[in-house]
């Protein structure tokens, strides 16, 4: 848990703002706490959009759309907060990258 934390204690509102931040690692309550502190501490800044596994069950062709489709978002202004299991699902969509150790 003192990833989650310090990674989400180095969290400044308006670096994210616009962004979409992907939290990569392995599923469960410490990838889970992260995505949700982030969060947390974002919302000031306006409303952070949280999603955990959002590819999952996508073919290549709509992981790719979805990715997509979420970086223009936050480009748009929205902070996005995705987590995935592996880098080569996010692709080059992310502004930002945590990785989480295994």
């Amino acid at each position: 848990m003192a990833t989650a934390t310090a990674a989400s204690e180095g969290a400044r509102s308006s670096a994210f703002t616009g962004e979409l931040l992907v939290v990569i690692g392995p599923p469960g309550a410490r990838r889970t706490s992260l995505l949700r502190d982030l969060a947390e501490r974002l919302r000031p800044a306006g409303d952070a959009l949280r999603l955990d596994d959002p590819d999952a069950g996508l073919d290549a062709a709509a992981r790719v759309r979805m990715w997509s489709a979420l970086r223009r978002t936050a480009e748009a202004g929205a902070t996005v907060i995705a987590a995935c299991t592996s880098a080569e699902s996010a692709g080059a969509a992310p502004h930002r990258t945590v990785l989480l150790p295994r």
